[in-house]
């Protein structure tokens, strides 16, 4: 039996959604707040403000903290 007319409307539409629950991305996990972040914010903030970290200052920005370094 071919489906025609609104059963093929139908038959398409929950082909559709299915397909696309499955492909969505998955949702991202919260992330813990912890030494590497704001090593990794010291990092990037260094490389975006300075001509890049020397040695050292990582860890006297993740020290002072960023958000005072700045």
């Amino acid at each position: 039996m071919l489906l025609r007319g609104r059963h093929f409307g139908i038959a398409a539409s929950l082909l559709i959604a299915s397909l696309g629950a499955q492909l969505a991305p998955a949702k991202k996990k919260d992330k813990p707040a912890g030494a590497m972040d704001e090593q990794k914010r010291a990092i990037h903030a260094l490389n975006r403000l300075t001509f890049g970290p020397r040695p050292g200052e990582v860890q006297r920005v993740t020290q002072i903290g960023v958000d005072k370094w700045i």
